[in-house]
Order: structure tokens, then C-alpha cells, then sequence
């Protein structure tokens, strides 16, 4: 159950993350500040590789159950 707690709390905190990259990313889009916009594309990138690879581990030390 623990384990579990921490899968949900880490996926949840990457979920927020790309949400947060996302908003400021189109912010940035709109106030034609281009160098931001590139840096938030590079977060929101790190951010959606963390994502799948925690995801991608999770369901493959699922399959080993």
C-alpha cells in the first residue's frame, strides 16, 4: 500500500508539473517571448520523459507479479 502511495503521489506531482509547463508555455506564446517559451518546452519534455518512463517501470515490475 505504501509503494502504491508513492507511485499515485509522484504521478500526480508529474501530472501538476506538465500542467504548470503547459500554461506558461502558452503564456509565453502569447506575449511573443520566444527564449521562455523554448526553456518551458525543454521542462515540459523533461517532465513528459520522467512521466512515461515512471510509467514504463511501474507496469513492468507490475508484469513480473
Amino acid at each position: 500500500m505504501l509503494m502504491f502511495s508513492f507511485i499515485l503521489l509522484t504521478a500526480t506531482l508529474l501530472v501538476c508539473n506538465l500542467i504548470y509547463c503547459g500554461q506558461h508555455i502558452i503564456a509565453d506564446l502569447h506575449r511573443s517571448r520566444r527564449a521562455q517559451m523554448v526553456w518551458g518546452l525543454l521542462a515540459l519534455a523533461g517532465a513528459i520523459a520522467a512521466l512515461v518512463a515512471m510509467a514504463w517501470g511501474t507496469l513492468a515490475s507490475l508484469a513480473h507479479l
